[in-house]
């Protein structure tokens, strides 16, 4: 049966398109409705189709991979249509002027997009399982795009040349520029609510998110830490090849530009030998200089009998923290406990009594094998025991000047105008208590490599902000539960997350 239509209206008009899906697409009226219907038993052609304007009752059609639905329908101006549809294959191009649908989603390879859409210059291509589906200019209210557990969502979103493809390659989606007045990630540990955000250049394909730049005016982020001992379920396939080893959070090197003053009061409450139990409180009152402390003036900031016990030395190539008798004091000649391995430039500079930053967290026992000499063996139990720590009344006023390292790690702060945190933090053997801290940062500029969030990895080229306040940090004992910030003027430049 072949059907000429020219300059016709029509309403209430159903088209059953024939396959095994039993797919149809009710139309509520045409104008000016004008082309060819060719039904035959080998399937359906529709050729030079047009109409001024078209309202669909309702949509729920398989385009391939991709399912389109609109449940309440769609308004179209100026269509131009071909399509050939038979029991294997739907082949089909469409251009519309525009497209309204207040509650149109696609849904395809684990991924969901949905809500009440305006295009302008939309295009519709498929073939097979292949598809893509562009537009000049789209609006989307009530947006919500899912993709896995990973989910956006806008009161309203605006996008220029923007382009859904599906089929053997998998979901993919791209724009040109993206705009929303307030966007909200959710994910399983991250929330944000992002204010005058504007994407440029955004791609999903496969695994891959990637932008070329992501700018926030204001926002908020709430991330939740897991305990590491937590048995969460994998989300990657457990087929899937390992995730390469990850390099460490933070290269130590990059405080060697801080400067500033960092105050905390230390209580300790231990039991050592001889003593028994030992509470006490320190008050280190630490100036920063160039990445580097004086470390004579933080011994002197220990309480009287540690500061009587303990001196720091600088003896064999090492900067050494030693315990010494108190009634003979001989610096340089008492007990080593904890040893800093340095090269000729720390060794020098420790001469004159100070020590960089990025030294101290390379700390080792002094009764390591490599200080004693001798193939390593199992310790006794040590005889010195901590009940409790407590870090009070941190008070940290920082910055950072940008440096020359080539840092590593998976975060490189380039620079820091400054850094304010203050709070307190406790440990108690078996214990669980809860500490806080609250800070500020302003004139923040680095990068990040390859950081792990869960089973996803990101990269930013360039991260800048001008504002992160505030910043506040819950603890149970010294692991952290929860990190909240607020941002303010943050522009991220090649964005990449794997996930």
């Amino acid at each position: 049966m072949r059907i000429s239509l020219d300059r016709a209206d029509a309403k209430a008009l159903r088209v059953d398109l024939p396959g095994s899906r039993h797919e149809s697409i009710a139309i509520r009226s045409a104008t000016n409705l004008r082309g060819i219907v060719d039904q035959s038993d080998a399937g359906m052609k529709l050729e030079a189709v047009a109409a001024d304007s078209v309202e669909l009752e309702a949509v729920h059609i398989a385009l391939g991979t991709l399912f389109l639905s609109s449940a309440s329908g769609a308004t179209l101006t100026q269509l131009g249509l071909v399509l050939e549809q038979t029991r294997a294959l739907l082949t089909l191009a469409a251009k519309t002027g525009a497209l309204e649908a207040n509650d149109l989603e696609l849904t395809g390879d684990s991924v969901l997009v949905r809500g009440r859409v305006k295009l302008t210059a939309p295009e519709l291509t498929v073939r097979g399982d292949e598809g893509a589906l562009s537009s000049q200019h789209v609006e989307i209210a009530d947006f919500v795009l899912r993709i896995g557990d990973l989910e956006f969502s806008a009161s309203m979103l605006r996008g220029d040349a923007v382009k859904i493809g599906w089929g053997a390659g998998g979901f993919r989606l791209s724009a040109t520029t993206l705009s929303s007045p307030v966007l909200r990630v959710n994910a399983a540990d991250v929330q944000l609510t992002a204010g005058g955000v504007a994407v440029s250049a955004l791609s999903l394909e496969g695994p891959l998110l990637s932008m070329a730049s992501l700018a926030i005016q204001s926002g908020q982020a709430v991330i939740g830490f897991r305990p590491s001992s937590a048995g969460a379920s994998p989300s990657r396939a457990s087929n899937a090849p390992p995730a390469p080893p990850a390099e460490a959070l933070f290269d130590w090197r990059a405080l060697d530009t801080v400067s500033g003053q960092l105050d905390v009061d230390v209580a300790v409450d231990l039991t050592v030998p001889i003593i028994g139990r030992r509470k006490a409180t320190h008050r280190p009152r630490v100036a920063i200089d160039r990445g580097t402390l004086d470390f004579r003036a933080l011994e002197s900031n220990l309480s009287k009998l540690e500061d009587a016990l303990l001196d720091f030395s600088v003896r064999d190539g090492a900067l050494v923290l030693e315990r010494v008798n108190p009634l003979f004091p001989a610096r340089g000649h008492g007990k080593p406990i904890i040893i800093w391995d340095v090269d000729t430039a720390d060794h020098e500079l420790a001469k004159r009594d100070r020590v960089r930053l990025s030294v101290l967290p390379q700390a080792r026992l002094a009764s390591d094998a490599r200080d004693e000499g001798k193939p390593e063996h199992a310790s006794p139990p040590s005889s010195i025991a901590l009940r409790e720590l407590g870090l009070l009344h941190i008070n940290a006023r920082l910055a950072l000047a940008p440096g020359t390292a080539n840092l590593l790690g998976q975060v490189r702060p380039r620079s820091i105008g400054s850094f304010i945190l203050g709070g307190s933090v406790f440990h108690e053997t078996g214990g669980s208590r809860e500490g806080s801290a609250l800070g500020e940062l302003a004139d923040l500029s680095a990068e990040i490599h390859q950081l792990v969030l869960g089973a996803s990895r990101l990269d930013v080229a360039s991260v800048k902000a001008v504002a992160i306040s505030p910043i506040e940090l819950a603890f149970a004992d010294v692991n952290p539960t929860k990190l909240q910030l607020g941002l303010s003027g943050v522009v991220l430049e090649g964005f990449a997350l794997t996930l």
